[in-house]
């Protein structure tokens, strides 16, 4: 393959995951709140936007402190604009009533899944997410929750490369409508997902080389709380693992313990505790989506895949953060899409969308990160 044919491949390839991943779930707000005629003005900014990256990379209002600004204005959003949801009678999401329904056992029975949202609508959320986060619903300060942990993550993106990347980091976390409406309405899965993506930094930032015990020990607890979030990512302190241990063998360990007792220790004790441990429905979630064949095809691929996309060989020709988002698209994207499918391509309806939350932030920061999309206007520089 010559050199031009790869950089077109690879430029449609891009194109065609920021479309699955930015795009296209973003219809649904627009149906939700009947501003369906303002979607082709939407797609004209964002794509103007995606193949002129170059030209906003270069320029000279990129490098004052956007960022900054982005946090402030998604906390104040998140303050007026949340309350006024919640209140709603149709909220549409249950992603917030999870968390809060949860937390609040901690003053009565503290079992955490003795509530129940609705007959149809387990809980989800993991114990040691819950009990991590029960301070933003038992302080009444759960507006915070999506805001603080896009704070926290924007702030290490920060401090990790520059201010130009974080500055189009957030230009295109805000162009998502599915981080807008996340954020509005109080959904766990957008805290969840930079939660996920600061877990990384740290990780990559930080455990590659020998740091203080406490900062292992912090950080192998984060991401045992993030791998409990959701029971289907008690993988993540395995891929973690493998990805560090040839870069340091001790932090590495050290986080696979540590995390993977956090995991288990807690998902253990409320299944034993609790008469029905709500978040196991998951698993049976993705089966009925897919079918009992594919859902274990897909499991069975996905590990493989892991195991293949860390091995030795591979880790050369792949970038630490490809290789996360890779093994988290996997099972999202198509669980994602099988639920449009499951709707009969309802967008407005289309729950299914959240997900795509999860891998967004990876696939931004590899997009930033390649020199070919990143001079896409660079013809003739």
């Amino acid at each position: 393959m010559n050199t031009a044919e790869g950089f077109y491949r690879n430029i449609i390839f891009k194109t065609v995951l920021f479309s699955f991943i930015i795009v296209i779930p973003s219809v649904r707000l627009f149906l939700k709140i009947d501003l369906l005629w303002l979607f082709p003005i939407y797609l004209l900014v964002v794509y103007f936007i995606f193949f002129n990256l170059k030209a906003i990379n270069s320029s000279e209002i990129s490098k004052r402190m956007w960022w900054l600004v982005f946090i402030l204005l998604v906390a104040a959003l998140s303050h007026f604009i949340y309350p006024v949801v919640s209140l709603r009678s149709n909220p549409g999401s249950t992603g917030d009533d999870a968390v809060r329904l949860s937390a609040q056992t901690l003053r009565n029975s503290a079992k955490l899944y003795d509530v129940e949202i609705s007959s149809t609508e387990p809980i989800s959320p993991g114990p040691a997410w819950i009990l991590f986060n029960s301070p933003f619903v038992l302080f009444n300060l759960y507006w915070l929750f999506g805001a603080g942990y896009v704070a926290f993550a924007v702030g290490l993106l920060r401090r990790a490369v520059s201010t130009v990347f974080t500055n189009i980091f957030c230009l295109f976390m805000g162009l998502s409508m599915v981080f807008a409406e996340l954020l509005f309405n109080g959904h766990d899965l957008l805290p969840l997902s930079m939660a996920m993506f600061s877990v990384n930094l740290l990780i990559m930032y930080y455990l590659k080389k020998d740091v203080k015990w406490v900062s292992i020990i912090l950080i192998s607890l984060f991401l045992g709380i993030v791998a409990s979030s959701r029971i289907v990512f008690g993988f993540l302190p395995i891929m973690y693992f493998l990805l560090l241990k040839n870069d340091h063998r001790r932090n590495s360990y050290m986080l696979l313990i540590i995390s993977s007792a956090v995991f288990i220790l807690t998902n253990v004790y409320f299944f034993l505790v609790n008469d029905n441990f709500q978040p196991g429905h998951l698993i049976f979630k993705g089966i009925t989506l897919l079918s009992l064949p594919i859902f274990l095809a897909l499991v069975i691929i996905g590990i493989a895949a892991m195991f293949y996309l860390l091995s030795n060989d591979k880790r050369k020709s792949l970038s630490w953060n490809w290789t996360v988002f890779l093994v988290l698209s996997c099972p999202l994207i198509p669980l994602a899409y099988a639920d449009l499918i499951n709707s009969g391509y309802d967008f407005k309806y289309w729950e299914g969308a959240n997900y795509l939350i999860i891998p967004l932030p990876f696939f931004i920061l590899n997009l930033l990160n390649d020199k070919q999309v990143m001079f896409l206007t660079a013809n003739n520089s």
